[in-house]
């Protein structure tokens, strides 16, 4: 009787594993990352599994060092999403045909509270009092010239009258940029945290927070190509859907857990996250248009796009309208 016993076990056990589901086809989207602070959401979203959740594998991958070289890829499908700053690339892209849209903010210069970014100068260049015309023209930025860090920059000198020609720019890697103004090599430049509560520590100053000379100003979007805007717009439906469950995570402040994987997935150390002022993400994915039009009619001015394309132009903000209306959060729209 045993064997008998043994078989029939054996065939339940077969028949179980038959029956069993396969697990979840996951389908993967192509991330181009570098590791900022404000991918912080989307790192969340990737460990919490709210992307799992939507049937979506995160594959991420090591951009080219300019966002104006990663649209061809977006454009091609090489890469499904961008998480960028604004760059004139981006809106030319847009306005010859391209089909990448901004769908969603990942970090905007909030009017009040602590400093994200702003203008940082070398320690003691300054020291008589605030910076002046006079002391600031001739001055030497490491800038590039058609960016969101030089649009901030334009703001604070039309403060006192001065316009980027007034300045010496130079253009440096991010890694020689500290080491240059700890030299004198260069006299300021645009910065974002963690860095700036870093220059400012070592005696550097703050001359221009953005939150006071560009507040609404997006310093960093969420961009999907046309392989989510138009081939596979459901996908993007869920990616987007997740993103937003993980700013509302993100948005809960250095939990432990967030603590954990924001500062392994940056390289932040623990104690400097605890320090440093972090991004303002809106909950919604909401985009200030009367923001976004001013950065391209300042590219426009400056022969670094042919036209304007609009307080919605080279955006898509249905994705996160549809993910703010599944999750119950109030529409994502855009501010004029």
């Amino acid at each position: 009787m045993r064997p008998r016993f043994a078989v029939a076990a054996i065939l339940a056990l077969v028949a179980g594993c038959e029956n069993k589901p396969a697990p979840r086809q996951l389908d993967p989207v192509k991330l181009a990352d570098r590791g900022f602070l404000t991918n912080a959401p989307i790192y969340i979203a990737d460990e919490y599994g709210y992307f799992a959740d939507e049937g979506i594998k995160l594959v991420f991958t090591e951009p080219p060092r300019s966002s104006s070289q990663i649209i061809p890829l977006l454009e091609r499908g090489d890469l499904d999403v961008m998480a960028s700053s604004l760059t004139a690339g981006f809106f030319s892209a847009v306005a010859q045909g391209g089909r990448s849209r901004i769908v969603a903010d990942r970090g905007h210069v909030s009017e009040s509270g602590c400093d994200y970014d702003g203008i940082i100068a070398r320690r003691g260049l300054f020291a008589g009092g605030a910076p002046t015309a006079k002391t600031l023209r001739g001055a030497r930025f490491s800038l590039g010239p058609a960016g969101i860090g030089a649009y901030v920059v334009q703001k604070y000198l039309d403060s006192v009258g001065l316009t980027l020609a007034d300045l010496k720019l130079v253009r440096l890697g991010e890694r020689l940029e500290a080491q240059a103004l700890d030299q004198g090599s260069i006299d300021g430049m645009h910065v974002a945290e963690p860095h700036l509560s870093w220059l400012v520590a070592r005696g550097h100053r703050l001359i221009g927070p953005a939150r006071v000379y560009a507040p609404g100003t997006h310093y960093a979007v969420l961009v999907f190509g046309p392989s989510l805007t138009v081939t596979n717009r459901n996908l993007g439906e869920r990616f987007m859907k997740a993103y937003l469950r993980g700013v509302k995570t993100f948005n809960l402040g250095l939990t432990p857990r967030n603590l954990d994987i924001i500062a392994r997935r940056t390289g932040v150390a623990a104690d400097t996250l605890k320090r440093i002022c972090p991004p303002t993400i809106s909950a919604n994915g909401e985009l200030n248009g009367k923001s976004l039009l001013d950065f391209q009619k300042w590219l426009v001015k400056n022969g670094f796009l042919s036209r304007e394309l609009g307080p919605e132009g080279g955006t898509d903000l249905s994705f996160a309208r549809q993910a703010s209306k599944e999750l119950g959060i109030a529409p994502a729209g855009t501010k004029r």
